[in-house]
């Protein structure tokens, strides 16, 4: 019930990780009744799932998605109280984030040649727009008299935040998306010479490909460019506000990961030795 609750509520990628939490919840621990389950099955949970294999952030994102289910649970007065309440989320190491010199991404830019993969590293370098997002552009989504992108909700797709939020379009990219084929008869922005919807998968692959060519660090990928295009607002001090903003951050804290390293007072503080 609580999955068909969340088929009006969420989008398909959360459904599916609510629909994958609870088969392991009962692969784990049985098919006991819902109101018997307690801190100790969770604890389980994330025990079984790490000898399993999975990450700590991937249980984390379990754990959380139970979390959700459960507080659902209790909204629709099927269960009295939250099994996940007093279940600690499992530490995990700050990961650094990757992110591309002005000097790597001419070198990125110079060996990709082909359209319409330039065009949308280009966008995201220059929007930060997650690639689902740049994929999912409809040209109804873009007003080049007034140089603004808008990232829409679709029956197809859902912002990660479930946000719609406006972009301005910078210079550079006004001049990328002008370029583009012919608007009118086109729906999408991104296109196959077929005029059909890129597939993730395939670009990510293929952007993959060019930086291996490029004898890049194999840790790097296609979302590296939106890490470059947060980095670089706050190496050139742009207001944390404005950059959460830009970068459809929902929590502010993710935001701060990437302007710490960069404000000047930590450059003043040791201009000060």
């Amino acid at each position: 019930e609580i999955l068909q609750y969340a088929k009006v509520h969420y989008a398909k990628s959360t459904i599916d990780l609510f629909k994958r939490s609870l088969d392991n919840l009962i692969a784990i621990n049985g098919n006991i009744m819902a109101n018997y389950l307690q801190n100790l099955h969770i604890e389980r949970y994330k025990s079984e799932r790490l000898l399993a294999g999975a990450s700590r952030t991937t249980v984390n994102m379990e754990f959380r998605a139970l979390r959700s289910m459960f507080n659902t649970g209790i909204t629709l007065r099927h269960i009295e109280s939250n099994p996940c309440t007093g279940v600690k989320k499992l530490s995990v190491p700050e990961k650094e984030i990757l992110a591309f010199t002005e000097k790597e991404m001419i070198e990125i830019l110079t060996i990709i040649q082909q359209q319409p993969l330039l065009a949308i590293v280009q966008t995201a370098l220059y929007t930060g727009c997650r690639i689902n997002e740049i994929l999912n552009l409809q040209w109804r989504d873009i007003d080049l008299e007034n140089r603004v992108l808008t990232i829409l909700n679709k029956p197809n797709f859902q912002t990660k935040t479930g946000r719609i939020r406006r972009l301005p379009i910078s210079e550079k990219l006004f001049q990328i998306l002008s370029n583009l084929p012919n608007q009118e008869n086109i729906n999408y922005v991104f296109v196959n010479t077929a005029n059909r919807t890129l597939n993730k998968d395939h670009i990510s692959k293929l952007f993959k490909k060019y930086l291996r060519d490029l004898k890049f660090n194999e840790r790097y990928h296609f979302h590296c460019l939106r890490h470059t295009f947060i980095t670089q607002l706050a190496r050139k001090g742009v207001n944390i506000y404005n950059i959460k903003y830009l970068a459809g951050h929902f929590d502010i804290k993710t935001t701060e990961l990437y302007m710490h390293q960069f404000t000047d007072d930590l450059k003043n503080a040791v201009n000060l030795l």
